[in-house]
């Protein structure tokens, strides 16, 4: 199986992602980052590597070190949205609520400033939709502690508006979907 042939030849780091993968699914989490430290330590360029160990950790109940390897992910990658939604659970598990609001806070400024300097080059209807997504983070940081949860919701509306490398944002893509949708009907 799986861990004979990572066991025969510890550098076949393929061998070894799948064996890391395979622990997470059958929830074994503490054998899943025991092999995915020993992957990220061989690509420690590896998002994706990053993002299974802070999973890995979190689900094992060690969010300090999940929000460790979430933050490495998010320096790799800072548009990720799954890495992002990973991060700001992570904060919320490790009781860092107000990291995760300045976060969110950060991020939807991030998202305006690149709204307003991209304005002459996106289509409107791109602004329109990414400045109101970001907006409960902000609102839920100024309230009160109860409202944190409600920032740690707009998680993953604050990434649908991040920008694709195409330039457009998950909800352009999501409103082109549903245009052509109703197109075809």
């Amino acid at each position: 199986g799986f861990e004979s042939r990572f066991e025969a030849d510890s550098s076949d780091l393929q061998s070894l992602e799948a064996a890391a993968v395979i622990y997470a699914r059958m929830q074994d989490y503490s054998k899943a980052a025991e092999l995915l430290d020993t992957l990220t330590s061989a690509r420690p360029d590896d998002v994706e590597a990053w993002r299974l160990l802070g999973e890995s950790r979190l689900l094992n109940a060690d969010a300090a070190k999940s929000v460790t390897a979430y933050e490495k992910a998010i320096a790799l990658s800072p548009n990720n949205q799954t890495v992002i939604t990973g991060l700001v659970d992570a904060y919320v598990a490790n009781s860092q609520q107000s990291k995760a609001v300045k976060y969110l806070t950060d991020l939807r400024d991030k998202i305006l400033a690149q709204a307003g300097a991209d304005q002459a080059t996106r289509p409107a209807a791109a602004i329109a939709v990414a400045a109101p997504a970001a907006a409960p983070a902000v609102e839920a940081a100024s309230s009160s502690d109860a409202a944190d949860a409600a920032a740690m919701d707009s998680a993953a509306a604050t990434a649908a508006a991040l920008p694709g490398s195409d330039g457009t944002t998950n909800a352009d893509a999501t409103t082109t979907s549903s245009s052509s949708e109703a197109a075809d009907n």
